[in-house]
């Protein structure tokens, strides 16, 4: 194919608590189009996965969590965000995950340290109006979330860029 693109790894928990899921709500800055995405993020050289995604949920939460099991993995490969950037190809991996305190809240609204992140608790019957990304995870949750997650790993794969 001869394409160049960023290989990146990335983490992400599912977290549900009383039927509602928490993600972190934004749009895309080049086309204005609203979405979300679980709360997560790069995995660092020579760190776990599991570690990733603990220091991700102190740095963005101020909170600790408990990694759980891996529930899904999703292989994406987009544009990249701007005209002169290569394409970005994500493997993510989703990890039933639990919250150990409380996250802090302010006028209803949850806190987070990273003044670009809009973190809420999204009901599981609105994943699709929510625009849940990438397609892949949202479709997996759609079929099987539970508050204890789906047993086995399962696996999807979204090209954007064909």
């Amino acid at each position: 194919m001869g394409r160049n693109s960023e290989r990146e790894t990335i983490v992400r928990a599912i977290i549900v608590e009383n039927e509602k899921l928490l993600v972190n709500s934004t749009e895309n800055k080049a086309t204005g189009v609203a979405y979300c995405a679980l709360p997560g993020g790069h995995v660092h050289i020579y760190e776990s996965c599991p570690a990733a995604l603990e220091r991700e949920f102190r740095e963005e939460l101020a909170t600790d969590i408990k990694v759980h099991e891996l529930k899904f993995v999703s292989e994406s490969i987009y544009e990249g965000r701007r005209a002169d950037d290569v394409a970005r190809h994500e493997l993510v991996l989703y990890f039933h995950s639990e919250l150990l305190s409380p996250l802090g809240q302010e006028d209803g609204r949850i806190m987070s340290p990273e003044f670009d992140k809009n973190f809420i608790w999204l009901p599981l019957d609105q994943l699709t109006e929510a625009n849940l990304l990438p397609l892949p995870i949202r479709e997996y949750l759609q079929q099987n979330l539970v508050a204890d997650g789906a047993p086995g790993v399962s696996y999807g794969f979204h090209d954007s860029t064909r």
